[in-house]
C-alpha cells in the first residue's frame, strides 16, 4: 500500500509523494484522535495512551511550534487555549479508560518503549 508522506511543518501532506508499506506482524498506527473513533478502535488490538500533565504537553507544543514551525510563543499560547485544550479534553482524555496501556509521558523513551514492546510481545504469543 501506499501511503502519503505529511509534511509537519506546512501541516500538509507532499503532493505526489508516497512511502510503500507493506504488511507486517505488528502495525503501528499513531494519531492523537485514534481512540476517539469506536469503529477504528475496534480495530486495533491495543490501544496506547501516552499520559502527561497539561504542563508538560504545552511547554512541548511551545518548544516544537517556535523551532520547526517558526511560529511565536503567544500564537501557539493562544492556540493551546482556543483550540487545543478544548478538544483534547473532549475528544482525546476520555478514550484513555479503554486503552490498553497507559504510558507515562513524563518518562523516559526508553522506558515507555520497554513497556510497549513487552505488551506488544505478550500480544503475540
Amino acid at each position: 500500500m501506499d501511503c502519503p508522506v505529511y509534511d509537519f511543518s506546512a501541516h500538509t501532506r507532499i503532493r505526489g509523494k508516497f512511502k510503500r508499506v507493506e504488511p507486517r506482524p505488528v502495525v503501528v498506527v499513531e494519531g492523537i484522535f485514534l481512540g476517539w473513533a469506536r469503529g477504528i478502535r475496534d480495530l486495533l488490538d491495543l490501544l496506547v495512551y501516552v499520559d502527561a500533565p497539561e504542563e508538560v504537553r504545552l511547554a512541548r507544543r511551545i518548544e516544537r511550534d517556535e523551532v520547526h514551525r517558526g511560529r511565536t510563543r503567544e500564537s501557539v499560547e493562544r492556540q493551546w487555549r482556543e483550540q487545543v485544550a478544548p478538544a483534547g479534553r473532549a475528544f482525546v482524555e476520555p478514550y484513555k479508560e479503554d486503552a490498553g496501556l497507559v504510558l507515562d509521558g513524563t518518562a523516559g523513551v526508553e522506558a515507555c518503549l520497554k513497556s510497549l514492546l513487552e505488551r506488544v510481545k505478550a500480544l503475540l504469543v
